[in-house]
């Protein structure tokens, strides 16, 4: 993908991020079902998390109700998201910086659990993706735990009545690589969001070319009960 389209797709997640933080918060304050799943294949004792793409830092808020936090850093591009972010009694920093971008976590160390909930569909292009990957591996511990979720509209019928044309955003189409799909939203307010579908087999084949191995899978989360692939890794 060339980068000028890679900038596209980016700037317009941003404009809905930035342009929409309130209301996205106000439908982002409960947990999802798959979190309470996850919990089964964290370590045993409690953690150090890096939650990247963390938006409001709900995961880290959901860890340490279930009394499982030692620390907690967030990082997030959304300025809006991370003004309305959860208070956490655990010590913890909330960081901007942008996952989409080589060396974002520069001068961040190694954690227990390294996390990226429903973020890495919104980075444009297969190879960013992998460089993605392995910067998060280069920050969890060697017996630590790597958590992504990747969100699947693509198997909804009701998701898939917010797909929309490329040409309403002035993107050929023949620019950009399969599975990346358009899409509205309307809650708040309007704005277009971009992601990609990454599926199970497309999971492990990334996994597999950042040196990750991929230890569970499973689908939960929506009223299909199917809408989100929580995928645990290690080194």
């Amino acid at each position: 993908m060339k980068e000028e389209i890679a900038a596209q797709l980016r700037e317009i997640n941003r404009k809905f991020y930035d342009g929409l933080a309130q209301p996205f918060t106000q439908t982002r304050q409960r947990p999802h079902d798959g979190f309470f799943e996850l919990m089964k294949h964290l370590p045993a004792e409690k953690v150090s998390v890096l939650d990247v793409g963390c938006g409001n830092g709900r995961f880290g808020y959901f860890i340490e109700q279930q009394g499982r936090l030692i620390d907690y850093t967030g990082v997030d591009f959304s300025i809006g998201l991370l003004e309305n972010r959860v208070e956490l009694t655990v010590p913890s920093s909330f960081k901007e910086g942008d996952m989409s971008q080589p060396g974002f976590l520069d001068g961040l160390g190694q954690f227990d659990v390294v996390s990226t909930m429903a973020a890495i569909h919104h980075i444009p292009g297969r190879i960013n993706r992998i460089r993605l990957l392995k910067e998060l591996k280069a920050h969890l511990k060697e017996n630590g735990r790597m958590i992504i979720s990747a969100w699947q509209p693509i198997d909804s019928e009701r998701q898939r009545r917010k797909f929309r044309e490329w040409s309403e955003v002035d993107i050929n189409p023949d620019d950009l690589e399969a599975n990346d799909y358009l899409l509205t939203w309307k809650y708040g307010g309007f704005a277009y969001r971009y992601v990609t579908i990454i599926n199970e087999e497309e999971m492990d084949k990334l996994a597999k070319e950042a040196g990750l191995q991929l230890l569970h899978q499973f689908r939960m989360d929506g009223k299909e009960g199917n809408l989100s692939i929580y995928n645990v890794l290690s080194h």
